[in-house]
């Protein structure tokens, strides 16, 4: 018998082949990756200086409970029971989708490239329903499942979900006695104003909040996540599995995590580098207005506003060529072959040169 096939992430993969051409001695633009630029807050690299020796130890499978204590204090109507760390939030969904019981998951598109491997992978059945499409509630209402996957705010367009949207959800959730899994890794980064308003469905009783650090705090690297839940079982699979796969989640990560709430003011200025970012790059391309995200740090935009429809073709040229780097659409659903997603969460100097290069090489272009 053969290994199955598991596909290569787009993102990565286009990430990789720019690493190859910035060791050739090309300066590339790398606008593909789903990190932030900065380092972790400063007191969370003072505590890196001073490490006692428990830091490199095993620690409960679950987590510390101090850590799992301040996460479920953050979130609201936790207690610590009910929260496992976990190794990045890649792995928490892996762990999800092994051990609830259910073949269709439900995905909401755009969406983040890895759900629908991770979804495969584990022997389930991922269904999806385009959010762009003015009828998608009601495919939603129309379609069979036993999980909904919900990213607020969205990757990859910044899509913020409104208290009614979230409202619909939950309904539609109750009505199949279906799980919700809301992956809010993301949430940090709002410029709308608005916050994401999980209190909606908060209090539903196969909901499983997912965050962690990665983003916020500029520790991708760490491999910290949080999943949240108030369904006792389920928090004992997930902890038998994680024991039995990871073991834990590493102890340099949780320890250092402790620091994550008092480093909130300084997390709130990378949102903010983020904001100016999204703001000089709508005036190099004030005709992406529509495609303004409310959170995270993308654009989605639609080549086809330049009469561009293959946006891979587009992507693989505009790297070889210019040295700029973007995931094309089709990695993030069906139906976004002419779609791009460009990352802001660089340096503003290397954005605006990057987004230079972008203009410029559309508008020679010929598809």
């Amino acid at each position: 018998m053969s290994a199955i096939q598991i596909p290569l992430s787009a993102s990565m993969e286009i990430t990789r082949r720019a690493s190859e051409l910035s060791r050739q001695g090309k300066e590339v633009f790398t606008l593909s990756i789903g990190d932030t630029h900065f380092s972790p807050p400063v007191n969370i690299r003072e505590k890196m200086n001073h490490l006692p020796q428990a830091y490199s130890h095993y620690t409960s499978g679950d987590g510390i409970p101090e850590l799992r204590k301040l996460v479920a204090d953050h979130y609201g109507n936790y207690e610590a029971s009910q929260v496992i760390v976990v190794p990045g939030l890649k792995q928490g969904l892996f762990y999800l989708m092994t051990v609830i019981e259910a073949q269709h998951v439900l995905v909401l598109e755009p969406a983040w490239l890895g759900y629908e491997t991770i979804i495969s992978i584990c022997g389930k059945t991922p269904v999806s329903v385009n959010l762009k499409l003015p009828d998608w509630k009601e495919q939603v209402a129309n379609t069979r499942f036993d999980i909904i996957l919900v990213c607020n705010p969205n990757n990859p367009d910044g899509r913020l979900f409104s208290v009614e949207e979230l409202e619909f959800i939950r309904l539609q959730a109750e009505k199949q006695n279906a799980w919700i899994i809301s992956d809010e890794i993301y949430d940090r980064y709002i410029y709308s104003g608005e916050t994401p308003s999980m209190q909606t469905i908060d209090n539903y009783s196969k909901l499983v909040r997912c965050a962690g650090l990665s983003k916020s705090h500029a520790m991708t690297g760490f491999r910290i996540g949080f999943l949240l839940s108030r369904d006792t079982a389920l928090m004992r699979n997930l902890s038998a599995l994680n024991q039995n796969t990871a073991t834990c989640t590493p102890a340099i990560s949780q320890y250092l995590a402790l620091e994550f709430e008092n480093a909130l003011p300084e997390v709130q200025t990378f949102r903010d580098y983020y904001a100016e970012n999204l703001k000089e790059t709508l005036k190099i391309f004030p005709e992406w207005s529509a495609f303004t995200p409310q959170g995270g740090f993308y654009f989605f935009v639609d080549l086809s506003i330049y009469g561009i429809s293959d946006a891979e073709k587009f992507s693989s040229e505009l790297l070889e060529n210019a040295f700029v780097a973007i995931v094309p659409g089709s990695a993030y659903g069906k139906g976004f072959d002419s779609w791009v997603r460009i990352s802001i969460s660089l340096d503003r100097e290397k954005l605006t040169k990057a987004l230079l290069l972008l203009k410029s090489f559309i508008n020679q272009y010929k598809p």
